[in-house]
């Protein structure tokens, strides 16, 4: 079956004035209703009774949750996730939390009150909060990133620990027994990277490398803030 995405090509217009055709926009000019339509008869679409159903509560917005915009890591995630929405036919409406809980809850609130079709979160401040709006609103809750389990949410999550060994051995297997570890949580928390910090810590022990509080950094979030542990590494090194 075509996709909204084939009929706009074919129409020659966006996905989203598709969209808001399909959600009875009035704000659409006739000559591009033509078009729709003409487009929507060539390629044979036929909307699902579930996506009428869904699309006559509908907004056409998704909420995107980050910590930081200021973060590189969070900057890429947001554009690459706006792009694909996009090209579905919604728009896109980012909050940070600065890790504030409150801020989340504001946040969700948004799903709530039915102003967002659904919400992604790509950090985590309370889970059992985020727990509880994603049983209530099943199938509008997607946690991306954050390494964190929401029952009820679909997860879309990376092997954090895994990952931060493998790389850890790799550098180990060079040769190397002199490590820093910089996160964006707290080093002794139990929040933000826990599973990655645990990885760190893991591997020291497993081969007995001592742990120099002078190379732990937490808190850094920004390219800003990384150029300055990069600065204060360099000066460490032997000459």
């Amino acid at each position: 079956m075509a996709t909204i995405s084939e009929i706009a090509k074919a129409a020659g217009v966006g996905v989203t004035t598709v969209s808001r055709y399909l959600n009875h926009h009035p704000y659409i000019s006739a000559e591009k209703r033509t078009r729709i339509e003409k487009a929507i008869h060539q390629l044979g679409y036929t909307p699902s009774a579930a996506a009428t159903s869904l699309r006559a509560q509908a907004t056409g917005n998704i909420g995107v949750l980050v910590s930081r915009v200021t973060n590189p890591f969070f900057a890429g995630l947001f554009d690459a996730i706006e792009r694909e929405l996009h090209a579905h036919g919604y728009q896109v409406m980012i909050t940070q939390t600065y890790d504030d809980p409150e801020a989340e809850e504001r946040f969700l609130k948004q799903l709530k009150s039915r102003e967002l079709d659904g919400v992604i979160l790509a950090s985590v401040e309370a889970p059992d909060r985020v727990a509880a709006v994603a049983k209530a609103f099943p199938g509008r809750v997607v946690v991306v990133n954050a390494d964190v389990q929401i029952p009820g949410a679909t997860a879309l999550v990376l092997p954090h620990y895994q990952a931060t060994r493998d790389a850890l051995d790799y550098l180990f297997n060079q040769g190397h027994r002199r490590f820093a570890y910089v996160s964006g949580g707290t080093i002794s928390g139990a929040h933000h990277g826990q599973s990655r910090t645990q990885a760190f810590l893991d591997f020291m022990q497993a081969h007995q490398l001592l742990v120099a509080q002078d190379l732990l950094f937490g808190q850094i979030h920004t390219a800003k803030e990384g150029q300055a542990v990069g600065k204060q590494l360099a000066s460490l090194a032997p000459n």
